[in-house]
């Protein structure tokens, strides 16, 4: 019987039903996957360019989704979707694998941070160097820290949001909401943009605001930490994905996104209707705070099928032999889409195995549909981005 060093507990039932049972070890394709959106989708073509002045173009999605195959190219990467009517966005990724939004507010960052000038024309010579990924991360939060009300109205974290990464859908709710009733029109010619509300009453813009500072422990504890694989402490911090995959052996597929910040889980789960992730999807939310308990042990590990197995082995190809485990229980304190509708009380429990000996941290997900039983399975590892 196999017993684990570290897991997390979490909730949410309808989180269980979406699991998947894909372990392929084969490394995934370097993409760049996001949304494009003015409030409705964009329909329109997302062009990459990277530092070496390579380019590759996809159209995007109905929903204004669009996944760009990055293979071979060099990050920082300068993106801009170019829609069938309405005026060219731009946004950024400093690396393979983001989560990037084209949207307005994009837009305007991009705008901000390159001094004001032409990002047609910085797009024509990008090399990677016209901006910084400090100073895109400075003028987003500028822009956040301008529409603190409307996307706190919104129901959205704005101290732990982000314009660039912040997965989200075009569907009219969070994020989208706000952009739909949001007007940004950027004039390179000028040097100057519009900032108004959807009726056109100017918002005013303060380019001295700061964003609300995420939360900070408040004492040495409260910070999320726990002993790996490896037997080192590792702080539950940054950005988590898996790919797309079969549920439950059936045709739909998801694809998952977390971002852990200090003691703030925010977990994005697409559900598509094909294999192949590609149609129209649905996608869910929630925020939570997580919270460290005391350490308990595994039942069994399980595969699926109904029978014990041998713990997945450790990114290192080595097995994982730890003893015991610290859940974390996830408090959540958001919902959108259909977690929004799980009634209290029907959480089931799932766990993580954090392994680090590889370069980058893996997250083993747990599958247990039995509310009760502490049994480890070995599905859709998150890895770290």
């Amino acid at each position: 019987m196999k017993k684990i060093v570290i897991m997390m507990l979490f909730a949410i039932s309808a989180f269980t039903l979406m699991s998947g049972c894909s372990n392929d070890s084969t490394p995934a394709t370097p993409t760049l996957t996001g949304t494009a959106a003015t409030g409705a989708p964009i329909d329109g073509t997302v062009t990459v360019k990277d530092a070496k002045g390579a380019e590759k173009d996809i159209a995007t999605s109905a929903d204004g989704s669009f996944t760009l195959d990055v293979t071979g190219m060099t990050a920082p990467y300068l993106l801009r979707v170019m829609p069938s009517s309405g005026p060219t966005l731009y946004s950024y990724a400093s690396q393979n694998g983001q989560t990037i939004n084209l949207t307005p507010t994009t837009n305007l960052a991009m705008f901000l941070a390159a001094g004001q000038t032409d990002l047609d024309a910085m797009y024509t010579s990008w090399d990677g160097t016209a901006v910084t990924a400090t100073q895109v991360a400075t003028a987003e939060g500028t822009v956040r820290a301008n529409l603190v009300t409307q996307m706190e109205a919104a129901g959205l974290d704005v101290a732990n949001y982000d314009l660039f990464t912040s997965a989200f859908a075009a569907n009219g709710l969070g994020i989208d909401g706000v952009l739909d009733d949001l007007i940004i029109t950027v004039d390179s010619g000028t040097n100057s943009f519009i900032f108004t509300d959807g009726s056109g009453a100017d918002l005013g813009f303060d380019d001295a605001l700061a964003p609300p500072a995420p939360t900070a422990p408040t004492a040495p504890g409260d910070a999320i930490s726990i002993v790996t694989v490896s037997g080192s402490t590792h702080v539950l911090n940054g950005a988590y994905s898996t790919g797309c995959h079969a549920i439950n052996g059936g045709s739909a597929s998801v694809k998952e996104d977390l971002t852990i910040t200090g003691t703030t889980w925010f977990y994005t789960n697409i559900e598509y209707t094909d294999a192949a992730c590609s149609a129209s999807p649905a996608e869910s939310t929630i925020t939570g705070a997580l919270v460290a308990g005391s350490n308990l042990d595994i039942i069994d590990w399980y595969d699926g099928s109904g029978s014990s197995v041998a713990a997945p082995d450790a990114a290192d190809g080595s097995p994982i032999t730890a003893t015991a485990f610290t859940p974390l229980t996830l408090t959540v304190t958001a919902a959108t889409g259909s977690f929004a509708m799980i009634p209290a009380g029907t959480e089931s429990p799932l766990f993580y195995i954090v392994d680090d000996t590889a370069a980058k941290a893996i997250l083993y997900r747990d599958n247990s549909f039995d509310k009760g039983d502490l049994i480890a399975g070995i599905f859709d590892p998150y890895t770290q981005l």
